[in-house]
C-alpha cells in the first residue's frame, strides 16, 4: 500500500525474491530542490498528447478530418486491392477496429466519412454565409437609423437658429 515504484522493492529473475535497495540508492531517487508535482511525470500514461491540457479541448478542423478520411479510405483500398494477405488482414483490422468503436457507441462515421465531412462543410458555410447576411442586414439598418436621428437632429438645430413659431416645432 502506498510507497513509489522507484524505491520499491524490486524483483530479480533469477532468484524470484524481492530485493531491498540500498538506502543511498533510495536516496539517490529523492529530488529535494522540487516541489511536488511541477516535474513531468514519468509514467507513460502522462506522455499522452490527449491528456495534455492545452490540446484536450481542441477540435479538428474539417478540412483536417476530410484529409484524414480520404487518406484513411485510399489506404484501405490499396490494402483491399494488394494480393498480399498481410495486407488485407491490416484492411479487416482496420474495419473491425471502426465497427468497434461504433458498436461501444462512438460516433465513427462523422470523423471518417468523406462524404458527410464534405457535407457538414457545406452546411456550415451555408451557416455561415446567411450570418455574414444577417450582419450585414443589422449594420445597414443600424446606419439608416443614425443617419435618420442625425437628419432630425440637424433639422432640429436649424429649427432653433431660426427661433419663433418654427422653431417649436422640433420634431418634424
Amino acid at each position: 500500500l502506498g510507497g513509489s515504484t522507484y524505491n520499491a522493492p524490486t524483483v530479480s529473475a533469477s532468484s524470484g525474491k524481492a530485493s531491498k535497495k540500498s538506502a543511498a540508492e533510495d536516496l539517490a531517487t529523492i529530488d529535494f530542490q522540487s516541489l511536488a508535482g511541477l516535474k513531468p511525470k514519468m509514467d507513460a500514461a502522462f506522455n499522452d498528447k490527449s491528456l495534455n491540457p492545452k490540446t484536450a479541448n481542441k477540435k479538428k478542423s474539417l478540412e483536417k478530418l476530410l484529409a484524414d478520411a480520404e487518406k484513411k479510405q485510399q489506404r484501405l483500398k490499396e490494402l483491399k486491392a494488394s494480393g498480399d494477405k498481410e495486407d488485407r488482414e491490416k484492411a479487416q483490422n482496420i474495419e473491425w477496429g471502426d465497427a468497434l468503436k461504433t458498436a461501444e457507441g462512438k460516433n465513427i462515421r462523422k470523423t471518417t466519412d468523406p462524404k458527410l465531412i464534405k457535407k457538414e462543410m457545406k452546411k456550415r458555410a451555408k451557416k455561415k454565409a446567411a450570418s455574414a447576411k444577417t450582419w450585414g442586414d443589422r449594420v445597414e439598418q443600424l446606419n439608416e437609423q443614425k443617419d435618420k436621428r442625425q437628419q432630425i437632429r440637424s433639422h432640429n438645430l436649424d429649427a432653433r437658429r431660426q427661433g419663433g413659431a418654427l422653431g417649436a416645432n422640433l420634431s418634424s
